[in-house]
Order: C-alpha cells, then structure tokens, then sequence
C-alpha cells in the first residue's frame, strides 16, 4: 500500500512527473509481468538527457521535494549517497507499531536511455483516494530486461534467475528483432561502468546459476513469493534460465568489435546501433564518459611505464585529455623529462596539477633523446 502511494505520487505531483523512471524488479512485477514475487524497494533513474549543471540543478529541487514530501507523510529518512546515486531508506511504524522500512534509489548517471520511456496505467486497489489505477513512467521493457541480465552476470542472484525464467517462460521479447535489440542493448549495458571487467558477458550462464545454492533461493526468494506461488521447481527453472541466456547471448562480430574497440579506448556505439535517434541518445552518455576516460586513463599510464610516446600522440590525436587524476598520480613515479614531453604533447599549462612543481628548464638537455619523443619533434 505504502509503495503504491509514493509510486503514484512520484509520477503524478508536479515536482517529480516526468522526472523519475521506474526500473528493477518492481518495474518487472508490476508493469510487465504479474509475478508472485513481492518487492519493497523502488529503483528509479533520472529521465531527463541533460548536462551535468542542469542535472545536479534538477538534483536539489527533488532532494529538496521529497524531503517535504517525506516529511508530511510520516517518513524519517535515512540516506547514503554519492555522486551518482541518491539512496534513501524510509522508515515508518506499521499499524502494528512495529517498525519497517521502503527503500527508494534514484540513479541520476544512467539518464541517457537508449531507448524512449514507457508510460503505463496500472491497477492497484490501496492507493489513497479510492482510486483504481494510476500511471508510471517506466524504462523500456528491452531496456529493463538488458539491466536485469547484465545483473544476472554481474551477481546472479535468485531473484534475478526468477525474473529472467519470467522472460523466457513468456511471449514478451520474442521476435527476431526484439531479441536482437535486447543482447544490443545488454552489450552496450555489459560496457557501463566497470573497466575492469570485460569479460563478463564471457561467463557460463550455467556456471553462474549452479553456484546459487537453494538456501540462498529460501532466504533471499521465496519470503517474497506469494503464498499460493506453489513450489519452487529449481531445477526447471535453472535449466530454462540458463539455455535462454545462452542462445541469447551468442554475440555478432559487430557486437564483438564494440566491445574490443571500447576497451581500447574508442567509443563506436554505431558498430550496435543504426537508429539515429539511439544513437544520438547515447553518444554523450555520462557513465561512458567516465568509464572511457579510466580506460585511456590506463593506457596512458601504461604507455608512460613503456615511453610509448608514439602511442600517446595518438591518443591526443583520438581527443583524449589526461585527467588531473592521473597527472597527480604519475608526478610521483614519472620522471620529469616524461612529465615535459607530457605536457609539451598535450599543451598543458606548467601549473596543471601535477606539474606544478616541474621545472621546463629541466627538458632542454635532460634524458629525452634516450626515448621516442624525438622522433614526435617534441
């Protein structure tokens, strides 16, 4: 009852329509299936496709909203927060006096969705008002099911087994086309966020499943199953899950190619996606941004270790900028000849961080003609 209202709310008062999509397993419980499986928490993104400035802008208006809001319904929050994601816990007494809480995470990252949001109306007998339905602004089932399987691989966990044997048992997503949009789109998620695991579409699905013991499936699954759900048949279930991911994920060369090019450093979200419209969703999308900085980031120190400086040229010439960062961090172990050629390469000012405390006088006799820079007339 409690988590109809504030859906309802979040997507109705004008401080936050339009604002917030919902995503997870209550988006697949409520919106595209109707599963037994019960969920107490809302997981929402940020909708709108705007810069930094206007998204932290729009950031505290809601902050500012939902502290109001949760103060005149009887919420006491608790938070945990960072620069991408606001996670709030909502406690309150239930009429039993006991106390329990609604946990409510905003993503304010991942808002460039690849595909255009959902709007649906749903039917909920408890909201206030004595209404019947009420409407939802939600992710795109593709899009909703590409997050859910890159979840699966990236944790595997009994309700994420459930929710995709859900999807396979059903008649949602089953054309050549949808199925095509779906292991795209679970690709370009797959290359959200992490450097540092490539291969995580690499993984046996069956392997994966098999290491979830049925004691975890009892106590983190069925306490949210409704009663009348019937037995658990885990076998099946496994054995359904992991042939469905399996001929899923069967990647095309061109869904190979965007992920070797990505972890090389180059962004190509053409080699998955033709829709112009897509594409100009995603072209600009904050979490790649930042996850191909690291990336060149690492291949910009690791050329530094190897005076590559051939290779760090080129990674100028590819647009790459070193971040603040990682000059900070090789000030320390960088000789200040390499640190010169640097900044000569990129144009960086002498007080950049990082090179502050080098001195230009040091390049005119010192160590660059043992290494490749030369040959860059640097």
């Amino acid at each position: 009852m409690r988590l109809s209202n504030i859906l309802n709310d979040l997507n109705n008062q004008p401080e936050f329509s339009g604002k917030l999509l919902l995503k997870g397993g209550t988006a697949i419980n409520l919106l595209v299936f109707d599963l037994p499986r019960l969920s107490v928490d809302l997981d929402l993104d940020f909708s709108k496709n705007v810069s930094k400035e206007d998204m932290l802008a729009e950031r505290e208006q809601i902050n500012k909203a939902l502290d109001s809001y949760f103060q005149q319904n009887g919420y006491r929050k608790t938070e945990r927060s960072n620069f991408t994601l606001d996670s709030l816990s909502l406690h309150y007494n239930t009429v039993t006096g006991s106390g329990d809480k609604i946990k409510l995470d905003i993503n304010y990252h991942n808002r460039s969705h690849i595909f255009k949001p959902e709007v649906k109306s749903i039917e909920f007998p408890f909201i206030r008002e004595n209404k019947t339905s009420f409407v939802v602004n939600y992710v795109n089932p593709i899009e909703l099911f590409a997050g859910k399987i890159k979840a699966f691989y990236e944790r595997c966990k009994p309700r994420d087994i459930y929710d995709l044997f859900s999807l396979a048992s059903s008649d949602i997503l089953t054309s050549k086309e949808e199925r095509d949009l779906l292991r795209k789109s679970i690709v370009f998620y797959s290359s959200l966020g992490n450097p540092e695991n490539k291969d995580m579409l690499k993984a046996d699905p069956k392997q994966s499943i098999e290491n979830v013991t049925f004691t975890e499936i009892r106590q983190q699954l069925l306490p949210m199953m409704h009663t009348n759900s019937g037995k658990y048949p885990m076998q099946e279930i496994n054995d359904k899950v992991a042939d469905f991911v399996s001929s899923l994920m069967k990647l095309e060369p061109s869904e190979e190619l965007y992920l070797s090019n990505f972890y090389a450093g180059k962004y190509k979200p053409d080699l998955l996606f033709s829709d112009k419209e897509i594409l100009n969703n995603i072209q600009d999308h904050p979490i790649i941004i930042r996850t191909q900085q690291q990336i060149t980031d690492s291949i910009f120190s690791d050329s530094i270790k190897k005076n590559d400086f051939a290779r760090i040229a080129g990674l100028k010439d590819e647009g790459y900028i070193p971040s603040p960062k990682i000059i900070d961090e090789l000030k320390g172990s960088a000789p200040a000849p390499t640190m010169i050629a640097v900044q000569k390469i990129f144009g960086l000012p002498s007080d950049a961080p990082g090179l502050s405390n080098i001195k230009l006088a040091q390049s005119d006799n010192v160590g660059l003609g043992k290494d490749k820079s030369n040959d860059l007339k640097i």
